[in-house]
């Protein structure tokens, strides 16, 4: 007998000291075990950190998985090396020409001994195949599917390349069907022979075309527009076909079966907008369907039977996981997790739609930018890996507040690398919010973390393209701008984080050719009590926009020559924008422009920094650090910049920060030009004149500090560190790995 998440009915073993005692071991050493080798030990969730507990079955199935060395993996190392043998790292992030010469299937063993014997990873390689993440091997593994690109980001074409000969062939043109940009990674798959392809047209209607193109057939649609459906899998004898219908207006997700020879989709399951992912796959006898379910802000692997009958939970809540993919013979699912502090590929043994074992982890430490994309008939595992660059990251120092010493080096703030954008403190200083994707291959979800760094929360954007994040004033709800894929209306969107439902507060135009009638760059103004966001209106053309609280007052205030950022007075009265090499001042009652700085070309233009009040502005040509008041022209020198020196942050971020109470600046300083082993330093200079101070050297694993922020409170400078202008951005690579599952 099985209790309803699939475990024995078997009295469990309740605590480290019995679990040790069975398994003969001492309670530090299976400790050690459920952290490093993935022993099965389950944690109440209601209860106490330390409540454990587990069953003998489970223990005892994990033994003999050990024994087997199932989990082994060669260490994070040695994959790097092997992923760079094979030329993991390509030059340009989105590069739309060539990597090199013809089509190339490159075959890849581990470059350590303690990988298992039958392992292969091959990277497939062919000019342009770098510049998609969207891409997927045919049944066979001869083809693959991927989407191409025209100038600007959007999508052109869905095409079908031959591995062997380069021919590649168009099947859907992207403009037809309506793709946009953010759109387009879930809406199309193979058939299980390879000869056609069903992909999502106008959004809310599904088509099949042949694999070598031809005319496409009308399979279902949805009777509304607004609804967007997507295809996930095709069930192996071909009758059906899983799609995700995802409702924004009902805020709803179902998983349904559409009847290839026509007919109404039959639901397999229905939940919230949320509750569920919209990525999910049918068995290979087509009984039961994987994907996810999210419960409170934590996801596990979840599988309903396809008649709607049965759900079972695959993996416990509140790890990083993936969706589950079937083997071919239906005898495991694969996903990825980060329960063990890496994120591992892990394979549950699987029999009528439940576990019949313990997890296994198959490879440590994939990387946190390896996304699972399926499997081929032959049981290749595919993956899309970003690159193996260093993410950016936040990293703080302690500042003595009366003194405005600093106290100790830079650290980092959370325990993994934020890789994030523009983060943005509560009201109350006590949470830090902030936009990233995290090295996946997906659009980007909030982030919520606490002081300290020591918790964090993702909140998903749930298919919202989200651009910066901002604090509601009482602290109670997020706010972004954005849009909504597949149409691409332009918003600004409320999250309260009790409920965690995206509401609109303010929805604007479709989005145009290169973006224009996006919002971006949210603000709150603390003086004006009021938000600011900017509109894409134009080539060179910002129009700028004030908001209250609540969304229900938006006025457009005024229009900046430029395509770049702004930045907003906290009062409302004035805003610094970038016009070519220059730094201006816009006065919003006159619309009045003067310059600010003029920066030396071929030098970042950053942003300026206003006083807590409004009435001073803080600004740095490279060359010196300045403060005036906007109604007065003539500017005061605080520091110049040593010989050989820059000052001031990257573009579009301010390297200047104004301390809470307004006696000191913090400002960025570094080596011009960069040579191999200079790092960025953060220095402090009384605004009433006096010393510069240098406070803190950036780490040397990322030497280029990019901004600079107080903390609220005063004690605290935050600042981004990345790897430099040296640093290699990495495309899209896409790879197939062979071999790896244990014999049943």
């Amino acid at each position: 007998m099985e209790d309803k998440s699939g475990h024995p009915q078997e009295p469990p073993l309740e605590s480290w000291k019995e679990i040790a005692a069975y398994l003969k071991r001492d309670v530090r050493t299976v400790i050690r075990w459920e952290k490093a080798e993935g022993l099965p030990v389950h944690r109440q969730m209601h209860q106490a950190r330390g409540s454990v507990f587990a069953y003998a079955r489970e223990l005892d199935a994990w033994k003999a998985s050990r024994e087997l060395r199932l989990d082994k993996a060669p260490p994070p190392t040695a994959w790097r090396r092997a992923a760079e043998a094979a030329g993991l790292v390509v030059a340009v992030l989105l590069a739309l020409g060539t990597a090199g010469g013809g089509p190339f299937v490159a075959p890849l063993r581990a470059a350590s001994g303690d990988e298992g014997p039958g392992t292969v990873l091959r990277q497939l390689k062919f000019p342009g195949l770098e510049a998609t993440p969207f891409a997927q091997l045919s049944p066979d593994g001869k083809r693959m599917l991927c989407v191409r690109y025209r100038e600007g980001g959007r999508p052109s074409a869905l095409a079908a390349l031959d591995l062997s000969s380069g021919q590649e062939e168009t099947l859907v043109d992207g403009s037809a069907a309506g793709w946009t940009f953010g759109s387009e990674g879930f809406l199309f798959r193979w058939s299980p022979d390879g000869t056609q392809v069903v992909y999502t047209h106008r959004g809310h209607e599904l088509r099949v075309v042949g694999s070598h193109g031809g005319e496409p057939r009308l399979l279902w649609s949805h009777p509304d527009p607004n609804v967007i459906v997507k295809p996930q899998d095709w069930a192996r004898d071909g009758r059906f076909i899983l799609a995700a219908v995802v409702d924004e207006t009902a805020r709803t997700t179902r998983l349904v079966l559409v009847p290839t020879e026509g007919g109404e989709p039959r639901v397999v399951v229905s939940c919230n907008r949320g509750e569920i992912d919209d990525w999910a796959r049918l068995s290979p006898d087509g009984r039961f369907v994987a994907g996810l379910r999210t419960e409170g802000g934590k996801s596990h692997v979840c599988v309903w039977a396809s008649d709607g009958e049965q759900e079972t939970p695959v993996t416990e809540p509140g790890t990083r996981v993936s969706p589950g993919f079937w083997s071919p013979d239906g005898a495991y699912l694969v996903f990825t997790s980060d329960r063990m502090k890496t994120q591992d590929l892990w394979a549950v043994p699987m029999r009528d739609g439940r576990p019949r074992g313990p997890a296994l982890r198959i490879k440590q430490d994939l990387g946190r930018n390896a996304v699972l994309t399926g499997f081929t008939a032959a049981g290749q595992l595919t993956m899309i890996v970003t690159g193996e660059g260093t993410p950016t990251n936040l990293f703080v120092l302690d500042v003595d507040r009366s003194t405005g010493e600093a106290r100790g080096e830079l650290t980092p703030y959370a325990k993994y690398p934020t890789g994030h954008f523009s983060p943005r403190w509560s009201p109350d200083g006590s949470r830090l919010a902030y936009t990233s994707r995290k090295g996946q291959v997906q659009k980007p979800n909030l982030f919520v973390g606490s002081l300290d760094g020591e918790s964090e929360e993702e909140i998903s954007a749930n298919g919202y393209y989200a651009g910066n994040v901002e604090w509601s004033p009482d602290g109670t709800s997020l706010l972004f701008p954005g849009f909504i894929p597949p149409d691409g209306q332009a918003g600004i969107f409320r999250v309260p984080l009790d409920s965690r439902r995206i509401v609109p507060l303010h929805l604007g135009e479709r989005l145009g050719r290169g973006y224009e009638g996006a919002f971006v760059n949210l603000q709150w103004l603390a003086v004006a009590k009021r938000f600011t966001f900017d509109k894409l209106a134009g080539p060179d053309k910002l129009e700028i926009y004030t908001m209250d609280a609540d969304g229900r007052q938006v006025e457009r205030v005024a229009e900046a020559p430029t395509s770049y950022w702004t930045w907003p007075s906290p009062d409302a009265q004035h805003v610094a924008y970038r016009q070519g090499q220059e730094l201006r001042l816009l006065t919003l009652a006159d619309e009045a422009s003067k310059p600010l700085a003029t920066f030396p070309e071929g030098t970042d233009v950053s942003g300026p920094a206003w006083s807590p009040d409004g009435r001073a502005i803080a600004v740095s040509d490279t060359r010196r650090v300045q403060v005036l008041s906007p109604v007065v022209s003539a500017p005061r020198t605080l520091v110049e910049a040593p010989a050989g020196s820059a000052i001031g942050g990257t573009s579009f971020w301010s390297g200047l920060a104004w301390s809470p109470d307004g006696r000191l600046i913090a400002f960025l300083q570094r080596e011009m030009p960069a040579k191999t082993g200079s790092r960025s330093e953060i220095w402090l200079v009384p605004v009433a004149g006096g010393t510069p101070r240098r406070a803190a050297v950036a780490p040397a694993s990322h030497p280029l500090l990019s901004d600079v922020t107080w903390h609220p409170g005063g004690t605290r400078i935050f600042t981004t560190g990345g790897t430099g202008e040296g640093q290699v951005r990495a495309g899209y690579q896409h790879w197939v790995m062979e071999g790896f599952l244990p014999a049943r």
